[in-house]
Formats: C-alpha cells, sequence, structure tokens
C-alpha cells in the first residue's frame, strides 16, 4: 500500500521524466499525475534516488571532475534550455582557461510518436542524409548546465505516451468485452482492439479490414435470413429489404442503442501535443 508520502516521491520522479525531454520555455503544469512511474527500486531509496537525479549542474564542473561523459541532457540558454544529447568536449586551445572549452552536441529528435511507424519519402534526399549524418552543434561551456538525470533514463520518457496509450486502449476494449460482448466470449481481445480503432486515431491497427470482411459476413447473414423468413418475396423487395438494414444509417442507429459509439477510438493524444493525464484534485 503506497502511503500518502510515497506516492508524493512518486509523483515528483514522474514530474522529473515529464519535463525533461522539454525546454524551459514549456509551462509548468501540477504534479497531480494518475498514472505514475517509478525507478524500479525499494521505497526507501526512492528519495535518495529523487534528490540523485533532480536539477542541473554546470557543464564545467562536470568537465572538472574529468568525466568523459556527462550525466544527462545539455542545457544552454541560447536555446531556450531545450535538451541536446552530448557528443563530446571540444577544447579550442588548451593553453586557455575554461572558457576556451565547448560542448558539442547533438539535438534531440524531434519525432514523439512512436506508435506511428516512421515514414520518409523517397524523394526526400535532404532528409536521408539529416538523418545518416545529424548536424552537431557546439556552445561554450560556460553556458550549458548538465542534467543529473541520466540520458539512458530520461529517453525512457518519450516512451510513456505510447505506454499509456496501449493501456488506454485496452482498457476500452476490456470494457467493450464486459458489457456489448459480454455474451460473444471473445477469446483474443486483440480483435476487439482492432474493431474499435477508426483510421483517424492513426493507431497500431484500424478497423477498416475488418470492415471490409465484416461488410460482406453481414450482407451474407441478412441476405439468408429474409431469404428464410419471406419465402414468397421477389428478387427486387428481398434486396431492397436487405439494403435498408444494412444501410449506414440503420447501423449507426444499432451501435448507439449498444452505446457502442462512446468506445470507437476515433482520436488519441500523441506527439508533442500528449499530456500527462491529472487528477481533478489533489491529496
Amino acid at each position: 500500500m503506497i502511503g500518502p508520502y510515497e506516492l508524493h516521491i512518486l509523483r515528483e520522479i514522474t514530474h522529473i521524466l515529464d519535463r525533461c525531454t522539454h525546454s524551459d520555455s514549456t509551462s509548468e503544469a501540477p504534479t497531480d499525475f494518475i498514472a505514475i512511474f517509478s525507478p524500479g527500486i525499494p521505497d526507501e531509496k526512492l528519495e535518495t534516488w529523487l534528490t540523485a537525479n533532480r536539477g542541473r549542474c554546470e557543464a564545467l564542473e562536470a568537465f572538472r571532475k574529468q568525466e568523459s561523459s556527462p550525466w544527462g541532457f545539455v542545457r544552454t540558454p541560447l536555446r531556450y534550455n531545450a535538451p541536446y544529447i552530448f557528443h563530446r568536449w571540444k577544447v579550442l586551445h588548451s593553453e586557455q582557461a575554461d572558457a576556451a572549452l565547448e560542448i558539442e552536441c547533438l539535438r534531440l529528435p524531434r519525432r514523439r510518436n512512436f506508435v506511428a511507424p516512421a515514414t520518409l519519402s523517397k524523394n526526400s534526399t535532404s532528409s536521408q542524409e539529416s538523418l545518416l549524418s545529424p548536424r552537431l552543434e557546439a556552445f561554450p561551456a560556460e553556458n550549458c548546465t548538465v542534467d543529473l538525470l541520466p540520458t539512458n533514463v530520461a529517453r525512457f520518457s518519450l516512451f510513456i505516451p505510447a505506454i499509456l496509450q496501449h493501456i488506454e486502449v485496452l482498457s476500452v476494449a476490456h470494457q467493450v468485452c464486459e458489457n456489448v460482448l459480454k455474451d460473444v466470449h471473445i477469446k483474443d481481445i486483440r480483435h476487439v482492439v482492432t474493431a474499435i480503432c477508426a483510421p483517424s486515431a492513426q493507431w497500431i491497427v484500424n478497423y477498416q479490414r475488418y470492415e471490409f470482411f465484416g461488410d460482406a459476413v453481414l450482407k451474407f447473414v441478412v441476405s439468408w435470413q429474409l431469404f428464410c423468413d419471406h419465402g414468397n418475396w421477389p428478387e427486387g423487395y428481398l434486396s431492397v429489404r436487405r439494403n435498408r438494414i444494412v444501410s449506414n444509417a440503420s447501423l449507426a442507429r444499432a451501435a448507439l442503442k449498444a452505446r457502442l459509439d462512446a468506445s470507437i477510438i476515433t482520436e488519441l493524444s500523441k506527439g508533442r501535443k500528449w499530456t500527462h493525464l491529472r487528477s481533478a484534485f489533489s491529496l
């Protein structure tokens, strides 16, 4: 059982992960996160971990300690303290002091939506070259700070949106199985996930292929039922009745009656627009 103090520490840790890939130009937000993350250590060590990994130090301090690589992202007010990936130290003149020291860095990739596959136009040769040989930027070390949070841990925060989106989609699919499809006994929930995801959500899967197959099955079942129920109807009557039953308007009314509309995922918060879910009120 997590007590109020442990919950406060975990929310502060989640806050660090939430902020580490952003610049200082983005506004601060409350730390009353609904989904919290832990570094996977015993509870009694959480406060020590928080103290050791929160904040920044001067880049010159890291250099004086003979650190071959700084702990975390490099930041400079020249770039609004946006996170940069350390590449190497660059000493312009070895006989001079710290003023001649620079840090060569790589810009943090702009990609944030790791659910959608990365695409690259075949004609975009400049984009391909930039991915193969990213451009280095050099900043005076005296104007830089280094995050105490290690880079490998900070990079994990880039995948938090995808992790929570997976949980969200599976939770919605589970609710559909428990309510709308409670008498169907679906064995593989992945089929439900596919069926409730619209193409506009840009999820890993969507219902378009299932829709193609489902239309054929629905028309066959309706045609067979009408044929059996109305043996004296001509083909024209059967076709008109079938088209009316399987029309989009009729199916939409059926979906609303079953309250299925609330379970169709048409949009997911993704990319740079994604934000942590927060409680309506804090403890």
